[in-house]
C-alpha cells in the first residue's frame, strides 16, 4: 500500500485524474496498454493498493512480465495542508483549434501531455454538445503508449452514448497513443 500526497489543479476540491495519470506513469513504470478508470472523483490523499471487496475510486490496470496487474485507486481523508497548483485551462484552450470533430493543440511546456489533452477534450465536446447540461470529467484512458515528448496533438472523436459519455482518440505526432472517456456528470 502506497499513500500520496497530491496537489490540486486550480480551484477544484478533488485529485485531478492527469496528475493521477502522471503519477501512475512516474511511479509505477507500467508496461503498455495501461488503462485507467475512475469510478468517483477522489479527495483527500491517493492510496494505491490492491483491489478490495469494498468498491475503489477507481482501477489501473497494466502489464509487467508477462502478467496483468490490477490495483485499486482510493481517496483517504487526510489532515495534510492542500497544495494547489495553478491551472489555468481558458490560456491552453486559447491555442487549440476546432475543426468539427477533430481539436488540435501544439505541445508546450506549460502543462502535461495529458493535462493539454484534457482541456482540449472539454473544448470538444463543449462544442460537440453545447446543449449538454452538467460537468464533463475525464473518466477513462486506455493506452497504447505514452511519448515522453511530442510537438503536435489531435484529439479526434470517436463515439458517444447520447451525451453521458464520450471517447475520443488521442494522437501525438501522427500516430494514435490512446483512446480518451468523458462522462457527463449532472
Amino acid at each position: 500500500m502506497t499513500i500520496y500526497y497530491l496537489p490540486l489543479l486550480g480551484s477544484r476540491d478533488y485529485i485531478h485524474g492527469t496528475t493521477i495519470f502522471n503519477l501512475i506513469l512516474r511511479e509505477l513504470q507500467p508496461g503498455f496498454p495501461v488503462q485507467l478508470r475512475f469510478n468517483s472523483l477522489i479527495r483527500g490523499a491517493l492510496k494505491i493498493d490492491a483491489i478490495t471487496p469494498e468498491k475503489s475510486d477507481g482501477v489501473v490496470s497494466f502489464g509487467r512480465a508477462d502478467r496483468k496487474i490490477s490495483l485499486g485507486l482510493y481517496g483517504i481523508p487526510s489532515n495534510e495542508p492542500t497544495v494547489r497548483q495553478p491551472f489555468d485551462e481558458d490560456a491552453i484552450t486559447a491555442t487549440t483549434q476546432i475543426d468539427g470533430t477533430i481539436v488540435s493543440s501544439e505541445m508546450t511546456n506549460d502543462v502535461s501531455m495529458i493535462a493539454r489533452f484534457i482541456v482540449m477534450y472539454k473544448a470538444l465536446v463543449q462544442a460537440r454538445f453545447p446543449d449538454a447540461k452538467g460537468k464533463w470529467l475525464f473518466t477513462g484512458i486506455s493506452a497504447t503508449a505514452w511519448p515522453d515528448d511530442g510537438r503536435h496533438l489531435k484529439l479526434e472523436f470517436a463515439s458517444a452514448v447520447g451525451t453521458r459519455m464520450v471517447k475520443s482518440r488521442a494522437i501525438v505526432d501522427g500516430r494514435e497513443v490512446a483512446q480518451i472517456l468523458f462522462s457527463l456528470a449532472t
